[in-house]
């Protein structure tokens, strides 16, 4: 009898064993659905067993959506700075750029300001001659002024001594 027993005892628990089995390989070769949980109703140390199996599995399942959530979040952040990235980089460019435009205005300035710096020089040059040469020909109107004043002076002498003379001629 005890033997009729323990194999009924025996198949209980090899059934029991092989019904748990049966749900995990179904859980790991499925598509690894987290959401399927072991049923079980049996009082035993089987039952402890699953009800444990079932608790890991529904931690590990708010692990992985928690990670989901994350990784999406991160995905998200990443596309936010992917954008940053490009419309900085676009940004640098167009500031490159334009200081290239404002160095090359620079240089033609730069250019430009020596030129009249140039024509400042030679315009002073040519005033300074002119100026030599309005001197020298103050100079030469000065002498002629002189000249002519002199050549009057000599004029109303002559003219001093034509009308002493005419005088004198005129008493003889």
């Amino acid at each position: 009898f005890l033997f009729i027993a323990g194999y009924f005892v025996n198949k209980s628990i090899i059934i029991t064993l092989n019904n748990v089995t049966q749900s995990l390989r179904d859980i790991s070769e499925g598509e690894g659905d987290l959401r399927s949980r072991i049923k079980y109703d049996g009082k035993d140390e089987i039952a402890e067993l699953v009800h444990w199996f079932n608790q890991f599995v529904s931690k590990l399942q708010s692990s992985i959506a928690d990670t989901q959530v994350t990784t999406e979040n991160l995905g998200q952040v990443s596309s936010t700075l992917l954008t940053s990235c490009k419309s900085s980089e676009q940004i640098v460019a167009q500031q490159a750029h334009s200081v290239e435009q404002i160095s090359a205005a620079m240089r033609e300035m730069f250019v430009t300001v020596k030129h009249v710096a140039e024509y400042a020089s030679d315009a002073s040059a040519e005033a300074e001659t002119a100026n030599t040469e309005a001197q020298k020909g103050q100079a030469v109107v000065t002498n002629a002024i002189d000249t002519i004043n002199r050549l009057s002076e000599e004029v109303k002498t002559t003219a001093v001594v034509v009308n002493q003379l005419d005088a004198f001629t005129n008493n003889v």
